[in-house]
């Protein structure tokens, strides 16, 4: 035999340097027991019951004595290896979402087969919304947990609306409503709802429930804080050597310091703080409080399940669907996947624990509808499709930031998701047509449309850079989504523009959205893009564009008084310009 020969024959032998290499099986040879070598078990192994394995490389003696039928060839086994690959290769462009590991790498899945996660064991619903395992019912959770904990005795003056113990300055009620007022109209925009009425009646009535609770109490007083410009009012709720740059603060902190008291016998309301708290935290660039805020936020939101309906276990506990308890489940779910999918463009980071098998039920629509829908019904509206926005954001950010997978998997993952976004653009239900036919909508859904336009630059940005530096050449890249990635984000931004004129004619930057930011620091990537020379454009575009990076420079500057983070992003959009093209 060639020594070449010899050596192949070698690879994967227990003992490599040996050319009689025993008959035995696995479990056999490491006892050093006998073997019978029986194929497909030995007698030993069948005895014990165990798996009786062979060595590939075993039974390779000069002699043909003895000698068991072959295993498969080197061929066979070549060939079943290529079919394995090739199945698992064609398996991303088939269009179905890769499962990502916690460090946000694809494990390729062959299969397309959809199967069901396994259940727990029972769930139960509690009265504070949380739907968890029922300890007798499941191999999850230990007997002695308690799952339900009776809240501390509190009296009624603690709930009080604008003398609650928990106050850091008593609210003079007519101020107190306005700051209430504000927060809903301008600062939810990341959770467009209805739930106003029900937390409004919640507070006068001292309840803490699924839509009250102290610490949201302080966190809507903060935000609603940060739109107010009258001085009468936002200098009676400042802390001594507090200035109007720190309006709000004094009660961002009790809020916190509230929502970890509560954490501790938490209900749906927890979860929306701690939601609401990380927003605020962050657009007023305290980005490390802000993250604190999310992760034990979204954490909790997980605990209880918001994501799985829970039609069943309504009926156990003798709770009617569609009533406070259902309601308060759909909006949170629909609130935090808003925060999460912002979060996760925002930063780029992992996103939330349940959101591949999400079975939770849409949010309910308020409000008149009819040729002339009353402006709850619009916003309610908005807030279902804002929650499949944030799903699409989730996809979006997985796809290009979270995932590995070949070039030919990424154009068709990315072709789909272009689909779908355009989709989710033609199904806008007609309360919500832009422009709009009748009064002007909030500003919350004027960026919602923003967000849209956003989402749609953050997807195929990196291959409009790429195709234009001629990076993108293979065949998977020759689509017409990628041959018009460029035109399609140039629109997208001046899009963004146009609502951000629309925004700041109508009802002035200081009132717009918080999240209204980051869709004008997208816009601003763009035309920066546009305006550098670094793709051929025409002078008049040219011209257009640097003129939009000004008014977006001097909107964002303008929404740093209401949010300071906009002031940074504004600095960004300044060095970008600086560096590509002029200075701003």
């Amino acid at each position: 035999m060639p020594a070449e020969q010899q050596t192949a024959e070698r690879v994967g032998r227990p003992y490599p340097s040996r050319t009689n290499v025993s008959q035995a099986c696995e479990s056999c040879r490491k006892r050093k027991a006998r073997c019978s070598g029986d194929r497909p078990g030995c007698i030993a192994c069948t005895k014990q019951g165990r798996d009786c394995i062979y060595a590939e490389g075993g039974d390779k003696r000069r002699s043909e004595s003895g000698k068991h039928p072959a295993l498969p060839s080197a061929s066979a086994s070549a060939l079943s290896s290529t079919s394995i690959h090739a199945v698992v290769a064609a398996a991303p462009g088939l269009g179905e979402p890769l499962v990502l590991t916690p460090l946000g790498d694809a494990l390729e899945e062959p299969s397309t087969e959809e199967h069901e996660p396994w259940g727990v064991g029972e769930l139960v619903l509690s009265a504070q919304g949380n739907l968890h395992s029922n300890p007798e019912a499941t191999l999850y959770r230990p007997v002695a947990v308690r799952l339900v904990r009776p809240y501390p005795a509190e009296g009624l003056a603690h709930y009080l609306p604008c003398s609650a113990t928990y106050l850091p300055i008593p609210l003079v009620t007519v101020q107190h409503r306005q700051l209430v007022d504000l927060a809903f109209t301008y600062g939810l925009s990341l959770g467009m709802n209805t739930w106003k009425v029900i937390f409004v009646d919640s507070l006068n009535k001292g309840v803490r429930n699924a839509f009250f609770s102290p610490a949201l109490h302080l966190a809507i007083i903060a935000t609603g804080l940060r739109y107010c410009r009258d001085p009468g009012v936002y200098n009676s709720y400042l802390a001594p050597g507090q200035a109007y740059a720190d309006r709000g603060l004094l009660f961002l902190d009790a809020a916190r310091r509230e929502v970890e008291k509560e954490s501790a016998n938490p209900m749906l309301s927890t979860v929306l703080a701690w939601l609401l708290i990380c927003a605020t935290c962050v657009h007023m660039s305290l980005d490390q409080l802000g993250g604190q805020a999310y992760a034990r936020g979204t954490f909790m939101a997980a605990d209880f399940r918001v994501h799985q309906q829970c039609d069943e276990q309504l009926k156990a506990i003798k709770q009617p669907l569609r009533a406070m308890l259902d309601k308060a489940r759909r909006d949170v779910y629909g609130y935090c996947l808003a925060i999460s999918a912002w979060w996760a463009a925002y930063y780029s980071r992992p996103m939330l624990p349940f959101v591949e098998t999400p079975t939770q039920h849409m949010s309910r629509l308020h409000g008149v509808c009819g040729p002339h829908p009353s402006a709850p019904h619009a916003i309610s509206h908005a807030f279902q499709v804002h929650r499949t926005l944030s799903l699409l954001t989730l996809q979006v950010v997985s796809c290009n930031h979270g995932a590995r997978m070949g070039a030919h998997a990424r154009a068709e993952r990315v072709t789909r998701l272009c689909r779908e976004l355009e989709a989710w653009r033609d199904g806008m239900p007609p309360c919500l047509a832009w422009p709009p036919e009748t009064e002007p909508p909030s500003p919350s859904v004027v960026t919602l449309f923003a967000s849209y336009h956003s989402l749609v630059i953050h997807l195929l940005r990196p291959y409009a850079i790429e195709r234009a530096s001629r990076g993108l050449t293979g065949p998977e890249w020759a689509g017409v989504v990628f041959e018009a990635a460029l035109d399609t984000c140039t629109a997208a931004a001046a899009q963004i523009i146009e609502l951000v004129h629309y925004v700041r004619d109508q009802y002035g930057m200081w009132a717009a959205p918080c999240n209204l930011q980051d869709c004008i620091y997208h816009a601003a990537t763009i035309l920066v893009f546009q305006a550098s020379g670094l793709v051929p454009t025409p002078p008049a575009a040219a011209t257009t564009a640097l003129a939009s990076l000004a008014y977006a420079h001097m909107a964002l500057l303008e929404l740093a008084e209401t949010w300071p983070a906009a002031a940074q992003a504004a600095e960004s959009v300044r060095m970008l310009q600086a560096q590509y093209c002029v200075s701003v």
